[in-house]
């Protein structure tokens, strides 16, 4: 079977099924001209270049698939199958849920296991402690929660921020690939982990709040509204559980000056019991769908629909889907936080 991916970290059969957390032998051959399956990711909704092959091979491939690793919902107009975060999404046999967030991000973590499991443990690692709170973020355009938690928390004690953005340390970060090699250790010496999504999106649970977990911190935690069936709520701070930001941050206050109340947080297993069945049956359903998506005859796969409307829509798509760069540069620093001090009401 003949395949093509369209995102930077797959370039040959090799790098696609390690981005697709697949292990085994199959019989794909690499085809970026004329391939059966096309697997796009979300960036071609802002790079053109990426916009430009999906655009170019559409109507060549039999399959279209999304993989959508981020925080997007697929468009059933234009792919057969999805992969993605959703927890709620039905779609006959079109979806099927990512792998677990341990195995999808296990380039940012390496344990699925907290080995600290008691009070005197925590307390142990809690001695190691000699800050207060990390925030550590590049993007400056995630959901305006992210960094009203950080002002909002400064007003207690001093957050620090260790990444590109709000930077108020000695070292400048290193954006989301250093990240990956360096975040749980960087954070490690702190009591408290800011760990808030790009956007509240129901089943997206991403490696923010798995580094603060193995950092053996306490994650505050916003985001995925079901996050409590991804990870064990005992283990970290949902923002969702307070009516106010107010209130978070006297409860954050009540753990910080209780040493006791803190090590719970830090010695409370990730998962729980029914976590790691529900975790070990999402990797299986995963695993056969993909299986069965790349073995095997293509024809009678296909799922998109066709007709006048369909193709009223993919036309429409393709023509007017991209006038301008969907990804400026960013805003400068000054200009970011003075719009948004303003629209929170805060001052600094």
């Amino acid at each position: 079977m003949r395949v093509y991916s369209i995102h930077p970290m797959t370039n040959d059969v090799k790098s696609l099924l390690r981005y697709l957390r697949l292990d085994g032998s199959y019989d794909l051959v690499w085809d970026e001209k004329n391939p059966d399956i096309l697997i796009a990711s979300e960036w071609i909704y802002y790079k053109k270049a990426c916009f430009d092959q999906f655009r170019a091979l559409f109507d060549v491939a039999r399959i279209k698939v999304m993989m959508a690793y981020e925080a997007i919902s697929p468009d059933w107009n234009l792919f057969d199958y999805a992969i993605g975060f959703d927890d709620r999404l039905q779609n006959d046999d079109r979806f099927v849920r990512t792998v677990s967030p341990f195995i999808l991000f296990n380039g940012f973590v390496t344990k699925q296991i907290n080995e600290i499991e008691t009070i005197e443990e925590a307390k142990m690692e809690l001695a190691t402690k000699t800050g207060f709170c990390n925030f550590l973020y590049s993007n400056p355009n995630a959901h305006p929660m992210r960094d009203r938690l950080f002002f909002e928390l400064s007003k207690y004690k001093t957050v620090d921020s260790l990444g590109r953005h709000l930077n108020n340390v000695a070292d400048s970060g290193t954006g989301y690939e250093g990240h990956s090699h360096e975040c749980v250790s960087i954070k490690r010496k702190y009591k408290f982990s800011i760990a808030s999504e790009n956007a509240v999106y129901s089943g997206y649970t991403s490696e923010k709040l798995l580094t603060s977990l193995e950092a053996h911190t306490v994650p505050i935690y916003f985001g995925n509204p079901n996050v409590k069936e991804d990870i064990n709520p005992e283990a970290f701070i949902d923002v969702s559980d307070f009516d106010s930001v107010e209130s978070l941050v006297a409860y954050v206050r009540e753990i910080d000056n209780n040493d006791e109340l803190w090590c719970k947080y830090v010695s409370a297993p990730w998962l729980t019991r029914e976590q790691v069945m529900l975790h070990k049956k999402r990797n299986e359903s995963n695993r056969e769908k993909l299986e069965w998506l790349l073995t095997g005859d293509v024809v009678g796969k296909e799922r998109l629909a066709i007709g006048t409307h369909q193709s009223h829509y993919r036309r429409h798509f393709f023509e007017n889907a991209w006038h301008c760069d969907y990804a400026p540069a960013s805003p400068s620093y000054k200009y970011y936080v003075k719009k948004l001090l303003k629209g929170l009401g805060l001052r600094r």
